[in-house]
């Protein structure tokens, strides 16, 4: 039986580099998106300690491959799914505390 669709917004492949900062250290790992919603994204978190569920995070998002991505440019989420790490990589979805209208623009130019 097919499960219905939980997502509040279409989601939309896009292959952005990202940071991931947990508030409560000073270190960011490495990340790139899946997908990406205006309420939510897939990443995919490069090395460093597994990410639970429950767990706030800050994001920077490379929006148009910038190099450097700024404080004021964090988007803050709260991690709703975590899969298994196998000390490389970890899949990980994550709410946004607000809507994200850039994303409009990755399924505009799509």
């Amino acid at each position: 039986m097919p499960q219905p669709n939980r997502r509040q917004s279409p989601r939309h492949s896009a292959m952005l580099e990202c940071k991931v900062l947990r508030p409560w250290t000073t270190s960011y790992l490495a990340a790139r998106t899946g997908d990406i919603s205006e309420t939510g994204v897939l990443l995919v978190i490069e090395a460093g300690s597994p990410l639970r569920v429950g767990e706030e995070v800050e994001i920077g998002f490379s929006w148009e491959g910038e190099a450097l991505i700024v404080a004021e440019k964090m988007v803050r989420g709260t991690v709703v799914r975590a899969g298994g790490s196998d000390l490389r990589m970890q899949p990980v979805a994550v709410e946004f505390d607000r809507a994200q209208t850039r994303v409009r623009s990755l399924a505009q130019a799509a």
